[in-house]
């Protein structure tokens, strides 16, 4: 079990939500899968960009770019969302795990 897991609140960011529908609407069950995603988004609190999140998105890719280190703005700004509201990044991506600790 994780620590997301054990915590009362889960949330996601509004970037999440728009890979979610983009997969969506890549798939053949287009419909069945926007469906699936609005269910389970009605039970999880989704928090938009905020300025501060967008500050501390910047002050992290500059500070990873000084080192030689590249990653995707979008998974860039869901780490950013996850280190400003102290929550728990879920990911089976190490690299951005290490940029937690990094920065």
């Amino acid at each position: 079990m994780n620590a997301a897991a054990d915590n009362d609140r889960m949330l996601t960011s509004t970037i999440v939500v728009a890979e979610l529908i983009y997969g969506a609407e890549c798939s053949t069950r287009r419909e069945e899968n926007r469906r699936g995603i609005h269910q389970k988004l009605s039970q999880i609190e989704v928090v938009p960009v905020t300025p501060a999140i967008a500050d501390r998105f910047g002050v992290v890719k500059a500070q990873l770019r000084s080192r030689g280190r590249l990653k995707a703005d979008f998974d860039l700004m869901i780490t950013a969302t996850a280190m400003e509201l102290g929550a728990t990044l879920v990911t089976d991506d190490g690299d951005l795990l290490s940029v937690i600790d990094e920065v």
